[in-house]
């Protein structure tokens, strides 16, 4: 430390020295009046210079700190873990029974509505507008299959199954409804009606008289239901009728002679019924007729001579009917049938060659392939 300290010294006056040589000023030559050329001799001017330089170095010792560190050695305390035993309970208190209480269910307040009366119907008569609700009342309309707006709204021109022309009711179809019960009286009010198709429901009771009174009815459907009791006559009035079907109900009586009257009729449909009695020869008077069926019955007697007037009758089915005797009409052969059916009865075929000929001719033939004896 000592050695670098007088170098330090001895570079400093160095310094200095050349500092002061440095800043220290020369004369210059002064310039006479002799030409040029002629150089004047300049005067010797002597300069000392007595410089001195005093440096004074103090030196200060500088004592290094000593750091001393002193370790104290850590013993670790080590303490034991004890374990824990869980305290159980010898009867453990059991969780609450949470018992929901029962909801009431729901009962939708129900709408007030007016209740309907014919009374404030206009667009058809009150008359019929009563015999629509008549009827609906006693086949139990409640539980119809389709009966929105029945005796609700006041357009009953717009209920399912209605159909009006001209301010009034022109056709009631219900069929497939879900009807029960009974029809009800009081039909004749329905001035013209010409369509009454309440077929395959469950309708019982028997069939209105009144309903001979419908002059502008062409079709009555009231077959599969469960109708009883006997073909009302009143029936043979209908002299617009094209189409009468009564099958497949538990019809009884006889076949009433005035649907002779039914001029315009053509088909009848009177099977599967326990109707009785004879079949009439008046159906041998109409001229339209083209289906007549009359099987399972309990017809009795030979079949009328008349039926062989029937021209355009190209179905007759008379089977399942064994009370059915005698030889079948030799006239028959006068009508161009397509389909005839009379087996189950006891009739007896004709040996005819000319009738056996037009027989074997029917296309959809059910026999009873008895012959008769010869004559």
């Amino acid at each position: 430390m000592k050695n670098k300290l007088s170098f330090l010294g001895l570079f400093l006056s160095l310094y200095a020295l050349v500092w002061l040589t440095a800043c220290t000023p020369e004369l210059e030559p002064m310039s006479g009046d002799s030409p040029i050329g002629s150089p004047t001799p300049l005067p010797t001017l002597t300069t000392t210079a007595a410089i001195t330089t005093t440096i004074t170095l103090t030196v200060t010792t500088i004592t290094t700190p000593t750091l001393t560190i002193t370790s104290t050695a850590i013993t670790p305390t080590m303490t034991p873990i004890v374990p824990l035993t869980p305290t159980l309970t010898a009867s453990p208190t059991p969780w609450p029974t949470f018992t929901p209480s029962p909801v009431p269910p729901l009962t939708p307040t129900p709408i007030p509505t007016p209740e309907f009366t014919c009374g404030r119907v206009t667009e058809i008569p009150l008359a019929e507008c009563e015999l629509l609700q008549a009827l609906y009342l006693t086949t139990h309309g409640d539980a119809w299959l389709s009966n929105w707006g029945w005796v609700r709204n006041e357009a009953p021109c717009t209920w399912p199954g209605i159909s009006c022309e001209e301010g009034h009711v022109a056709a009631i179809v219900l069929s497939n409804t879900g009807l029960t019960g009974t029809l009800p009286a009081g039909w004749d009010v329905m001035t013209i009606l010409r369509v009454l198709d309440l077929s395959s429901n469950a309708i019982t009771g028997p069939i209105p008289p009144d309903l001979g009174n419908l002059a502008q009815l062409t079709s009555l459907s009231l077959n599969v239901n469960q109708l009883s009791g006997p073909i009302p006559p009143e029936l043979g009035n209908l002299s617009q009728l094209e189409y009468l079907y009564l099958s497949v109900n538990q019809l009884t009586g006889s076949v009433p002679s005035s649907l002779g009257n039914l001029s315009q009729v053509r088909a009848i449909w009177l099977g599967y019924n326990n109707l009785s009695g004879p079949v009439p020869a008046e159906l041998g008077q109409l001229p339209n007729l083209f289906q007549l069926f009359l099987s399972d019955n309990q017809l009795t007697g030979p079949l009328p001579s008349e039926l062989g007037q029937l021209t355009g009758l190209i179905e007759l089915s008379v089977s399942n009917n064994p009370m059915l005797t005698g030889p079948l009409p030799l006239s028959l052969a006068n009508v161009g049938l397509l389909t005839f059916h009379f087996s189950g009865t006891n009739m007896c075929e004709p040996q005819d060659p000319a009738f056996q000929a037009w027989l074997n001719g029917i296309g959809g033939l059910d026999r009873t392939n008895i012959p008769c004896p010869p004559a």
